[in-house]
C-alpha cells in the first residue's frame, strides 16, 4: 500500500480541512445568529420611538445625533428600546416610504413646516407642509389638544384622581407593568420583575414631571397648539407649533431656507410636531412624546422654561 505523503496528497487533505473548517465556523455563526435572537427581547414598534422629519425640512447639525441624544439622554422610559429618526426630504421615493412606514404603523411623531406661500395681493398660493399633509393624509394625526388631556387623565388612575398632587398607588402601577410585560424576556426571573416594577413607578413618575414642565411651556407661549381641519372640516389642534421666537435654537435639529432683510436664513420659527394616531398599538407607551417635548424644549428653548 502507498502511503506516501505527496504535494498532492497533503493539498487534497487541507483542502477538505479547510472545507470542514469553513462549514464549522457558519454553523457556529448561525448557532449565535438563533441564540442571540431567541434570548434577546426584539423591541416593537410599541417599543420604538421614531422621529421623522417630513419633505420640507432639511436636517440641522444636531438631526444626525437626535438618536444617539436621546438614547444617552435617558429622555425615554426603561420601556422604549430603541430610537429612530428619519427625513424624507431629498428621496424622490419619500413619500412612497413615508406610506410603507405607516401601513405598518412605524412612527410616533413628525416634524413639518407650518408656512404658506402669498401672492403680492397677500392671497395664499400654496399651503404650508403641515396644512398640505393633514389634507392629503386624513386621520393620521392626533387631536394633540385631546392627547394631553387623556394624559392627565391617564395620570389620574395612578394618583387618586389627582395627578398633579397625588401619592402614587405602587399597587396599580405594579398592575400596569404586569399587563404590559407578562412575557417579556426580560423579566423572567423574579429579581428582574422586582426591579421591572420600581422601573414602572419612576416612568409614571417621570411622566407626570414631563407633563407638569410641557403644559408649563404651553402657558408660557413657548409652544402652542396649531388649529386645522378634519376630512369634516371640523377644526382640530392638529399639531404642537414647537418653533417661534423662544425656540430659535431648533434650526440646529431641522429647518426650512428662508429670506430675512434679503439674507438666506435657516429658518425654524413655523416648526410643528405631528402626533401620529397609531391607534391602541402603543398602549401606554403613546404618551413618551410628552418626553419628547419636555426634550426640545429643554435643549432649544433660548431660556429654560
Amino acid at each position: 500500500m502507498d502511503a506516501r505523503i505527496t504535494k498532492e496528497r497533503l493539498a487534497n487533505l487541507l483542502s477538505y480541512d479547510w472545507l470542514k473548517m469553513i462549514f464549522c465556523a457558519a454553523a457556529a455563526v448561525l448557532a449565535l445568529v438563533v441564540f442571540f435572537t431567541t434570548v434577546r427581547t426584539v423591541p416593537t414598534e410599541a417599543q420604538t420611538y421614531t422621529v421623522y422629519a417630513w419633505t420640507d425640512l432639511y436636517s440641522g447639525d444636531d438631526s444626525p445625533h437626535l438618536k444617539d441624544a436621546l438614547k444617552k439622554g435617558g429622555v425615554f422610559s426603561y420601556d422604549i428600546l430603541d430610537v429612530t429618526t428619519e427625513s424624507f426630504q431629498g428621496n424622490a421615493y419619500s413619500e412612497a416610504a413615508f406610506t410603507a412606514r405607516r401601513a405598518v404603523v412605524e412612527g410616533d411623531c413628525m416634524f413639518l413646516s407650518n408656512a404658506p406661500e402669498y401672492a403680492e395681493d397677500g392671497t395664499e398660493t400654496k399651503a404650508s407642509a403641515l396644512h398640505d399633509f393633514i389634507k392629503r393624509y386624513p386621520g393620521i394625526v392626533l387631536d394633540t389638544q385631546k392627547y394631553f388631556e387623556d394624559c392627565k387623565a391617564y395620570l389620574n388612575g395612578f394618583y387618586g384622581g389627582d395627578w398633579q398632587n397625588g401619592a402614587l398607588d405602587p399597587a396599580k402601577a405594579e398592575a400596569c407593568f404586569r399587563a404590559r410585560n407578562t412575557g417579556d424576556k426580560r423579566f423572567k426571573k423574579q429579581s428582574a420583575i422586582a426591579a421591572g416594577i420600581e422601573s414602572e413607578k419612576a416612568r409614571i413618575e417621570q411622566l407626570r414631571e414631563d407633563l407638569k414642565f410641557v403644559l408649563n411651556c404651553f402657558e408660557k407661549g413657548i409652544f402652542s397648539f396649531t388649529q386645522g381641519k378634519d376630512e369634516d372640516g371640523k377644526e382640530f389642534a392638529c399639531a404642537v407649533r414647537v418653533g417661534g421666537a423662544e425656540m430659535s435654537g431648533l434650526s440646529r435639529l431641522y429647518y426650512y431656507p428662508a429670506e430675512r432683510e434679503g439674507q438666506k436664513v435657516n429658518a425654524s420659527e413655523t416648526l410643528n410636531l405631528v402626533l401620529f394616531d397609531n391607534g391602541t398599538s402603543d398602549g401606554d407607551m403613546k404618551y413618551e412624546s410628552v418626553s419628547f417635548l419636555r426634550y426640545l424644549a429643554t435643549t432649544y428653548q433660548n431660556a429654560q422654561a
